[in-house]
């Protein structure tokens, strides 16, 4: 075994039972340096990150009005900001990797205009912002105001806070980016956003004492509001760990995708008056301790103005609730997987009945797809308001659940969901762990053959499709379907891709005798993002007349037909090729 320190061979000191490295070099301020354990062949093994703050040099003063573009580097900070630093239109403030920033009491960097910020660091040399060592400040330590698209950039950052202090970046009309950042402070928000577009990615959040990790108010027309790839701590008792607000008759959507909530007494996501698409996160511990004391809920939606939601791949553990839905709105939820709540997975005040909502397009509730694991409560749903003609269309089909309770509509089943799980299902592990295992009735049981539950995969799917080989038939009728999938293009044989289908229209599918085709097909979701052509699903099969007959593959694709065949006679498969195709 040998170890190597900010890629300096280490040596090993026999009498002090401990790796040594020499001679590793320090930039002024904060260093991370990088600790790995290597195999015998030079691979590592295991590695951790040892931070070493470098006094070699006295703190450099900033303050003032920068109206050109100016770069910080490492070699030349640490850089301490002392009151206001404004960043005038047209200048730019880059800061370099490894770089230090300290902000004194009080102190904030502004950025106006068609003003900009960058500081990219990277894995080994973040960026870190930080109070100055004693420091107790509770404003904004960096604010944008009007940028617009003018994007302040922020990745492999680091944010510390001293105690009762915070560290937030507060954003008015801009565009704010950041990827990779680590912040540290308690108090929150980090986050604090009035009509900006935002990408917040790959970022790890801490536990909190009072206030949202992200509050966000209002999505502007020109921009996006993503979180993605994230993790967070528990929230705070009487706030959500991330807070939108806004408009759902207005475009973007909101979209929360592939994060890891770590509890919240009262709820991980509080929304109001958005429209959102909440798909692939995992949802842990959103309870209140003590079961006298309230409730709590993953996803907390219409408190103050309806929402449209398209809850979709999330895997729900131990909440009281998977969603509260108030004061009517929309809600898609399918294809989730809810294991273990205390109350109930669906909590939902629902429309009554008007005419202008009875046709397909205007049903305010979908449920399809889902496990329901030991859930006593799967659907509560109460009215907003009293009408005779009772609620508003929906359609609640095709879920698997510990009891039918409030399963009301076609395909819902009973059954033990045979998921992996054991003792100890932790964030990492909680997707494998609650993914059907073989034998598991809800393998393959949705209409369209794939799984139930949060399993299913991203992306459109094919039903009826030709299977893989040979194939007598030259003309298809194809149904196109998906988790969150709303349209979607095809593609035959690398010709142009087809424009945009709605997901309810069918692909009707003719190919020339003796070709070998490849169809591809993409997906649209309810944010009307496409997928991408390199994740398209793909078929490809030969069409031959003479293959003689109705293949068992085929009749398994397509049953209807099949079974006006067999009850015809028509099927005719010879004894020397009979084949099962998969």
């Amino acid at each position: 075994m040998l170890f190597r320190s900010g890629g300096k061979q280490a040596d090993w000191v026999g009498w002090q039972a401990a790796w040594r490295a020499r001679n590793v070099p320090l930039l002024p301020g904060m260093n991370r340096i990088l600790l790995q354990a290597l195999d015998d062949t030079g691979h590592e093994v295991d590695r951790q990150f040892l931070h070493v703050q470098s006094t070699q040099r006295s703190p450099r003063t900033i303050s003032g009005a920068l109206t050109n573009p100016v770069a910080w580097t490492p070699d030349r900070g640490p850089y301490r900001v002392a009151g206001s630093l404004i960043v005038r239109s047209g200048a730019r403030l880059v800061i370099h990797p490894g770089t230090t920033v300290e902000l004194g009491p009080d102190a904030v960097i502004q950025i106006e205009g068609s003003g900009s910020m960058e500081a990219v660091g990277s894995e080994l040399q973040p960026i870190r912002f930080r109070r100055s060592p004693g420091a107790s400040a509770n404003g904004p330590a960096v604010t944008l105001t009007g940028t617009g698209t003018s994007a302040t950039r922020l990745e492999f950052v680091e944010w510390e806070s001293s105690p009762g202090s915070t560290f937030t970046l507060r954003a008015i009309g801009s565009t704010v980016i950041l990827r990779h950042a680590i912040c540290s402070s308690t108090q929150g928000p980090f986050l604090d956003l009035d009509a900006s577009a935002f990408l917040v990615e790959d970022c790890i959040f801490p536990s909190l004492m009072a206030q949202p990790a992200i509050r966000c108010r209002a999505l502007p027309d020109w921009g996006e509001g993503t979180v993605r790839g994230s993790t967070f701590g528990s929230g705070a008792p009487s706030q959500p760990t991330f807070e939108c607000s806004g408009s759902a008759a207005s475009r973007p959507v909101l979209q929360v995708l592939d994060n890891v909530f770590n509890g919240s007494p009262h709820a991980c996501l509080g929304l109001d008056g958005v429209e959102a698409l909440i798909e692939g996160n995992v949802f842990l511990h959103a309870r209140q301790p003590d079961a006298g004391a309230g409730e709590s809920t993953a996803v907390l939606a219409g408190a103050a103005a309806p929402c449209r939601l398209t809850i979709t791949r999330n895997v729900f553990h131990d909440c009281d609730h998977s969603l509260v839905s108030l004061n009517g709105g929309r809600v898609v939820f399918e294809f989730n997987t809810s294991v273990s709540n205390r109350l109930s997975a669906l909590n939902i005040e629902r429309l009554p009945h008007h005419p202008s909502n009875a046709t397909e397009q205007h049903r305010d509730l979908r449920v399809a797809g889902n496990i329901f694991a030991g859930v006593a409560t799967n659907l509560q749903v109460t009215p907003v308001s009293a009408s005779p003609e009772g609620f508003a269309p929906a359609s609640i089909e095709h879920n698997l659940a510990s009891t039918l309770q409030g399963l009301t509509g076609h395909g819902n089943f009973t059954a033990d969901a045979r998921l992996r799980h054991g003792q100890g299902v932790d964030a990492p592990t909680i997707r494998q762990a609650f993914s059907p295992r073989q034998g598991s009735p809800a393998l393959a049981a949705s209409p369209l053959g794939f799984d139930l539950g949060a399993s299913t995969p991203a992306g459109a799917v094919l039903a009826g499709c030709p299977p893989s080989g040979q194939s007598w038939r030259t003309t298809w009728d194809l149904t196109v379907g998906g988790a969150g999938i709303t349209g979607y293009r095809w593609q035959l044989n690398g010709g142009p891709w087809s424009e945009p289908m709605d997901i309810a229209e069918p692909l009707r599918l003719s190919t020339p005798p003796g070709t070998l085709n490849t169809l591809r097909v993409i997906g649209r979701n309810a944010a009307g993002d496409w997928q991408s052509a390199a994740s398209a699903f793909s078929q490809t099969w030969r069409c031959d007349p003479s293959a003689g007959g109705i293949r068992l593959g085929e009749i398994m694709a397509a049953a209807e037909l099949a079974l006006s065949c067999l009850e015809s006679g028509l099927i005719r498969v010879p004894r020397q090729t009979a084949t099962v195709l998969r």
